[in-house]
């Protein structure tokens, strides 16, 4: 019995009952976007039908030819036209008994109908597989030992060209059509000339460039072909020749992304380069620190499991933990330096609004001076996102950071230490490190502050003397805040 069905009246409080379960229903699937019609959630348009039987062995063809229909008697007034599910889900939150039992019968036939498109499915894609697999056979009938060095490459190719499709269905509906249009074409597209980049390499470009073999190559197994993409991509401009880079930059394999990062030198950054190597420079970094999960995703860092996780497995009778932490954040880590130049060197606006960002929420989720957030920014002993962002912070000297830093540099803290080099004493800690970006950020004079750059410690800011020296510097920096605060602290 359809529940609220006006030939089979249900007692009212059975009535309210079940209506109210299939309203719950109906909010989660509208919740979920399910549009209903077709398999899964593809969206379907047109008046309600309950699809034949399907043929057992359905040819490939049987995709786009239109099934055998027919239209039940309506058991309810028709309506003025058929609702899609969309609006049949929407029309049983209404009162109304008439439209309510329509909307149960357009839901229930969209329901059957979207089981028989997936069985359909389920059979062509198997037909579908056994004829990959047939093709296959055929390449290989041939046993000499050349020819079949020809068909391995020619697999492995086939292999990557599969996997950029499955990317670009990933992409965004967006980017979607164009990715697959640029990456499927065997049509040839014109090169760019490019200025030599600081590693070298031939400035000279080529006259024309396939597609479809770029994107083989750049998602393929093989390292040299990826690295090989790599190079070739220099020389081709465009959003999906940007994106494809953007992928080669986050590849887990050094050699792969560092030959990207060399193709991206001296293009313009676009807003997928920009992300990748922002990605690249601070939030792989930050995600060793356990601060990842506070930045927006992108990426490869979609995939990364922060926290342990352990799984137990059963294997032949006995129990085998398994550890689920990804460590690729590591490996992506490397080279921000070198992100850190393209990004300084491509002067994209985006990268400010980054660096804002950052800080924002690093203050918010920190408290804005605790040690975790120095240790994030403001230790430069090591390379890693603190000595990245500060080379950002000292050329781009955006002034949302002004205030933060001069509040670390103010605060009390205990990490500093003395040395003594040649006779001279000097000092370091996170105050001072703070107060050496102001200087920079700021152009202000370093020897007011009494500041010298600490070779011992890569390159690291420090006082000439000890306590006193770092306290007058600190005294300075207050006074100098005291008089520009407002020039950089939004009005209350």
């Amino acid at each position: 019995m359809v529940v609220g069905h006006p030939i089979h009246p249900a007692p009212p409080h059975h009535l309210a009952m079940g209506r109210r379960a299939v309203r719950s229903m109906a909010a989660a699937l509208l919740a979920l976007g399910v549009t209903g019609g077709g398999c899964q959630t593809t969206p379907q348009t047109g008046p309600p039908v309950t699809a034949a039987a399907a043929p057992a062995n359905p040819p490939v063809a049987a995709i786009s030819t239109p099934r055998p229909t027919t239209t039940p008697a309506p058991t309810h007034p028709p309506a003025t036209q058929p609702m899609d599910f969309t609006a049949a889900l929407s029309t049983i939150f209404r009162e109304d008994e008439t439209l309510h039992g329509q909307a149960m019968d357009e839901l229930l036939q969209r329901m059957n109908h979207n089981e028989i498109d997936c069985a359909v499915m389920r059979r062509v894609t198997a037909q579908v597989r056994t004829n990959l697999a047939a093709q296959v056979q055929a390449l290989l009938i041939l046993k000499d030992p050349e020819t079949q060095a020809r068909v391995q490459r020619l697999l492995a190719f086939q292999s990557g060209l599969a996997a950029f499709t499955v990317a670009a269905l990933d992409a965004s509906p967006e980017q979607r059509p164009q990715l697959l249009a640029w990456g499927l074409t065997s049509v040839p597209v014109p090169t760019r000339v490019r200025p030599p980049s600081t590693f070298g390499g031939n400035p000279a470009a080529r006259d024309t460039m396939i597609p479809a073999v770029l994107a083989g190559q750049a998602f393929s197994v093989n390292q040299n072909d990826r690295q090989q993409a790599a190079a070739a991509l220099a020389e081709v401009s465009g959003d999906p020749a940007d994106w494809l880079l953007a992928r080669l930059i986050d590849d887990a394999k050094r050699e792969v992304s560092l030959a990207a990062m060399n193709a991206a030198w001296g293009r313009p950054l676009t807003a997928p380069l920009v992300d990748i190597l922002w990605q690249k420079m601070v939030v792989y970094p930050l995600h060793q620190y356990g601060m990842g999960e506070m930045l927006p995703p992108v990426g490869a860092s979609k995939r990364l499991r922060l926290a342990h996780t352990n799984k137990e497995i059963k294997v032949g009778g006995r129990q085998v933990n398994v550890d689920s932490f990804d460590n690729t954040a590591a490996l992506r880590s490397q080279d921000g330096d070198v992100a850190a130049d393209l990004l300084v060197l491509g002067k994209n606006a985006l990268v400010e609004e980054k660096l804002t960002e950052l800080l924002t929420r690093l203050a918010a989720a920190t408290g804005g001076n605790s040690q975790q957030l120095r240790n994030a920014l403001l230790q430069p002993n090591y390379a890693g996102a603190g000595l990245n962002v500060q080379r950002l912070l000292e050329e781009i000297k955006p002034r949302a950071a002004v205030g933060l830093l001069v509040q670390l540099a103010l605060t009390s803290s205990s990490d500093g230490w003395e040395n003594n080099v040649g006779g001279q004493n000097t000092r370091c800690s996170t105050r001072i490190d703070a107060v050496g970006l102001l200087v920079t950020m700021l152009d202000l004079d370093k020897d007011d502050y009494k500041l010298i750059r600490s070779q011992m410690y890569n390159n690291r800011w420090a006082v000439a003397g000890g306590q006193a020296q770092e306290d007058a510097a600190i005294k300075k920096l207050k006074e100098w805040w005291n008089i520009h605060r407002g020039e950089y602290e939004p009005p209350k």
